[in-house]
């Protein structure tokens, strides 16, 4: 699969790519994803190479996971120290249907002012400082002024979209594998405090820890449930079990039916961790969803060492890889 980037793709000719969450309050602006998506040629190829694919329902998927803080004043180590034991509680209770379990193996703190702001021009340079693992190892990064120091749209959080278009032949220590990882502001961790932005006033109702929920989401494959927005046409986000939507939704008012593409089946996932609504809303994952991140999981994000062991256990490999086959 080519090298290209929550959201077209990755890594192409040296440019790199990211899903972006966000919003301010003032005016009419919404909550904005900078997510482009990928091509359907790209997905075409990477459903190909998933096809086959699976693990287990009932063989839980561990994945190991550093949490670094990067900030500028000291209160936010304070607050973060307050508050990344229930960040990790919160993912493990969302990804707990899926039998998805992450696993804290360390906890880094660096104070640089310039970087805490995540400007994507310099993730280079510090991802290359600070990543930790291989590809299967999830790299949290929670910045102190990556939304209040954001555009006139602010960012509440960014995937490298690894799954989406990467080729898992791609070499550990290339500059893709450096910057592979989510970034979020860190007061959307649980307790987090308003999202104070420079050009609006403070955003509520994201900080109960699900921006980096949605976050995984994208850096297990997933796609938003709107996919690109403005068309009730085919299927956007390439799940079965998700009605088809053409635009984010920023809430989930009981009083009010959402439902963007009327002439299609079902109304818009407004509790889907894929959406844009606010924390409280947010409850689930399809199970098609939970399906194809493990999926993902089996064909571009497991270890070498856990390729060497998976065939062995269970008889059968994965697509691309020496010694696959079907049962």
């Amino acid at each position: 699969m080519r090298l290209s980037i929550f959201f077209a793709a990755f890594a192409a000719s040296g440019a790199l790519a990211y899903s972006v969450l966000g919003g301010v309050t003032d005016g009419p602006t919404p909550l904005y994803c900078g997510f482009r998506g990928p091509t359907e040629e790209d997905l075409i190829k990477q459903n190909l190479m998933i096809r086959e694919a699976s693990i287990p329902s009932d063989q839980k998927i561990v994945i190991k996971t550093h949490f670094h803080l990067i900030y500028s004043k000291d209160r936010s180590v304070e607050d973060f120290h307050k508050w990344h034991k229930k960040q990790l509680e919160q993912i493990n209770l969302d990804y707990d249907s899926a039998n998805i379990e992450f696993v804290l193996e360390g906890v880094h703190k660096t104070k640089n002012e310039g970087w805490s702001r995540g400007h994507e021009k310099h993730d280079l340079e510090w991802k290359t400082r600070l990543r930790q693992g291989d590809y299967g190892t999830l790299n949290v990064y929670f910045l102190s002024g990556l939304f209040k120091e954001s555009g006139k749209v602010g960012t509440m959080g960014t995937t490298t979209e690894g799954p989406q278009q990467w080729d898992p032949s791609t070499p550990m220590g290339s500059d893709f594998f450096f910057t592979d990882g989510v970034k979020v502001d860190v007061n959307t961790m649980p307790g987090g405090h308003p999202l104070e932005h420079k050009h609006g006033d403070p955003l509520r109702g994201y900080n109960q820890g699900h921006t980096l929920t949605h976050e995984i989401g994208h850096w297990l494959g997933l796609l938003h449930v709107f996919g690109d927005g403005n068309s009730c046409d085919g299927d956007p986000d390439k799940i079965p079990d998700t009605p088809v939507q053409s635009k984010p939704n920023h809430d989930c008012d009981p009083h009010v039916t959402y439902d963007s593409c009327p002439n299609r089946p079902g109304l818009d996932s407004v509790h889907n961790f894929m959406d844009y609504t606010k924390d409280h809303c947010r409850t689930e994952f399809t199970p098609n969803q939970k399906e194809r991140m493990r999926k993902i999981w089996s064909t571009h994000r497991m270890s070498d060492k856990a390729y060497d062991k998976w065939p062995r256990r269970y008889g059968v490999g994965w697509p691309g890889w020496p010694g696959f086959q079907t049962r």
